[in-house]
């Protein structure tokens, strides 16, 4: 197999609920995409590796994440990516209640690339991102 410039570069999407008080439930139902890992508020704390950890969750934590290979455009991708599930699926309206009473909706970009890897989030896109109350974040790592 040829490899090409692009197989260089990758990055994770990383797009995550958290809420003081409804149930994980309510956001699987709402969110058409398949949970990537979450847990209720009030359940017993517990490590990836089901190791105890000690206390009870204080909030509830949805989460979708997906590893994207040979592209530079992680803005564009990830921005356009979450705009179109809300919009092909009517959850503005959710993300607002969600964001109106205790709760956040994030998109956080993992770079993991071992090149030099960079792209522009354009103003539209902030717009967008505010619109419909996304925190934005991004981790590299080396």
């Amino acid at each position: 197999m040829e490899h090409t410039d692009l197989d260089h570069y990758n990055f994770i999407l990383h797009f995550y609920i958290k809420h003081t008080y409804k149930p994980l439930a309510l956001i699987q139902k709402k969110i058409p995409l398949p949970m990537s890992n979450g847990w209720d508020i009030g359940t017993e704390r517990r490590a990836p590796n089901g190791e105890k950890l000690g206390g009870i969750r204080k909030e509830t934590y949805w989460n979708y994440q997906i590893q994207i290979q040979g592209r530079r455009d992680f803005f564009n991708y990830s921005v356009t990516f979450l705009i179109d599930l809300i919009q092909k699926h009517q959850l503005e309206e959710f993300f607002q209640e969600i964001t109106s009473d205790g709760g956040e909706v994030n998109l956080i970009i993992n770079l993991m690339s071992n090149r030099n890897i960079g792209d522009t989030l354009t103003i539209k896109q902030l717009q967008l991102l505010a619109k419909y109350n996304i925190n934005l974040g991004v981790e590299y790592f080396s």
